[in-house]
């Protein structure tokens, strides 16, 4: 596979991280270029592949959203001081004041934040374009000489979505798309689901190729593999380029898959016979990956972490939404233990005997759940907890502690406070079919 060359193209690094080339402007999406994300749960598939010289003609960083596979902050941290101090980082606007703050704590001396569904010059001609999903996903567009490349990354977009960007976009000439799973809710009937939930995926990625008229697909943002004894069993449904690949030319679409340091010239002809073998042979070899198998860690840990949740959601919801969390009872494998916790009432408590759970997990992910801010997201993410069928208790958890990130306060006396104003406005435009969207997939 050739080396990345400048001039106009899309060289996929690793993961969802990519160089967009736009004339002499080259974009670098959410670089990641080794270690482990998501509490040390996910870990890249193949190893990253930045080509020579490509640091040297980056000109912007795009950093789509704050989920740690795509705003990696040991990859941030390692690039050299003289690119921190020349490029621009590209952010969404939602959540754009936490993320710059981080940003400039690791060296990077010039942010730009773009609104939703609003563009910013990048030079040459060339503009960058961004569309806010959800309360953290964005999809991003680079246009340039009557071209355009859009990375929709991770988003889950729902039909006024796909219709909203082909509205500001037009035709799409190179769709970038997650294709295969990340994260699992923790349903008991693990192969059921994640089967169907694989196949809702492939589903998506035609979608999107369809509803933004896009002239080829080159599927990124999947290309990893849960990498913990506790999580691996998702790899066994894990979606592959072959797999994008048969689903969209069974519809006529195009494809281009990619291996990491390779380009794709836009417009061009691009045979992807070689890149489809060479990843086949690494979803083959997914069981001889390392795996890492997690000590438990002291009960003390994991009471702390929820003495920490205790303080974090009064910060931001009402005392008696809090209240009616309810208590939540958690069977701990690693130590065969099994507690109960109850945020309203500040209660920690070690149980006797075996009383049926409502959370299966083990310890360590529990008390990085409880103790971290996006610590419960991660638990769905990793794939590392078992839920009792129709609990909601601990969606409601869920539920609070995704509110409790997103930066919205939902205290009586400041749901008009300018943090609120700032998070909300931009999202009118088009937001309530979002919102739409999100309740219909939730019910």
């Amino acid at each position: 596979m050739s080396a990345s060359t400048p001039g106009t193209g899309i060289t996929l690094v690793a993961h969802a991280s990519v160089l967009v080339d736009a004339g002499p402007v080259c974009v670098w999406t959410d670089p990641w270029l080794s270690g482990t994300a998501f509490n040390d749960s996910w870990d890249l598939l193949a190893p990253a592949v930045l080509p020579e010289g490509a640091l040297d003609r980056v000109t912007h960083l795009w950093i789509s959203h704050e989920h740690a596979d795509h705003f990696h902050v040991a990859t941030l941290r390692a690039l050299p001081d003289e690119l921190k101090g020349r490029v621009r980082v590209l952010l969404r606007a939602g959540d754009a004041a936490k993320l710059a703050s981080a940003l400039g704590r690791l060296g990077f001396a010039d942010v730009c934040s773009i609104p939703h569904r609003g563009r910013v010059p990048l030079g040459d001609g060339v503009t960058a374009y961004s569309y806010e999903v959800g309360q953290m996903d964005t999809c991003l567009a680079v246009e340039h000489a009557g071209r355009v490349v859009v990375d929709v990354n991770d988003a889950e977009l729902s039909d006024p979505d796909r219709r909203l960007l082909r509205a500001d976009l037009g035709r799409c000439d190179v769709l970038l798309d997650q294709f295969s799973l990340a994260g699992y809710g923790g349903h008991p009937d693990r192969a059921d689901r994640l089967a169907a939930q694989a196949s809702r995926v492939l589903d998506t990625v035609v979608r999107d190729h369809e509803g933004l008229d896009a002239a080829v697909t080159v599927p990124i943002a999947s290309y990893v593999y849960f990498c913990t004894e506790d999580n691996r069993y998702v790899n066994e449904h894990a979606n592959r380029p072959s797999d994008v690949a048969r689903v969209l030319a069974d519809r006529g679409h195009t494809s281009v898959v990619l291996v990491p340091g390779e380009r794709y010239e836009v417009g061009a002809e691009h045979d992807s016979s070689q890149a489809l073998a060479w990843w086949d042979e690494r979803y083959d070899a997914l069981d001889d990956l390392p795996y890492r198998r997690v000590a438990p860690v002291p009960l003390a840990d994991v009471e702390a972490g929820f003495d920490w949740r205790c303080d974090q959601l009064r910060t931001v919801l009402p005392e008696l939404v809090v209240r009616r969390l309810g208590p939540v009872v958690a069977h701990l494998p690693d130590r065969d233990e099994t507690i109960r916790f109850d945020v309203g009432r500040r209660t920690f408590e070690r149980l006797e005997g075996r009383p049926p759970p409502d959370l299966t997990v083990d310890s360590q992910p529990l008390a990085f759940a409880l103790g971290q801010p996006f610590g419960v997201q991660t638990l769905g993410v990793s794939a590392r907890a078992t839920v009792a069928p129709g609990n909601r208790s601990w969606r409601r958890h869920r539920i609070a502690c995704a509110v409790a990130h997103s930066g919205l306060d939902l205290r009586l006396h400041r749901l008009a406070c300018a943090g609120n104003r700032r998070l909300v406005r931009p999202r009118l435009r088009g937001g309530l079919t979002q919102v739409r969207e999100q309740l219909r997939r939730n019910a």
